[in-house]
């Protein structure tokens, strides 16, 4: 399944210039930390119990 264009998928949750302003302005802050937020998000993801993905998590072992 084809991803859709990312203007289409901006428009879609109505995102605006000003999102994109903020997203730019905590980029510094989130790069340094962005071993621990996608450490974070995989142990969160993992406690969810959901068997299937947690397999798949498994095989991808170059994932923090």
């Amino acid at each position: 399944m084809p991803m859709e264009p990312f203007t289409k998928i901006k428009e879609h949750y109505r995102f605006s210039s000003a999102d994109e302003e903020l997203i730019k302005s905590v980029y510094p802050m989130v790069e340094k930390r962005a071993d621990r937020i996608i450490e974070a998000v995989e142990e969160h993801i993992v406690s969810m119990g959901d068997q299937v993905i947690n397999e798949k998590l498994k095989k991808h072992v170059d994932l923090p």
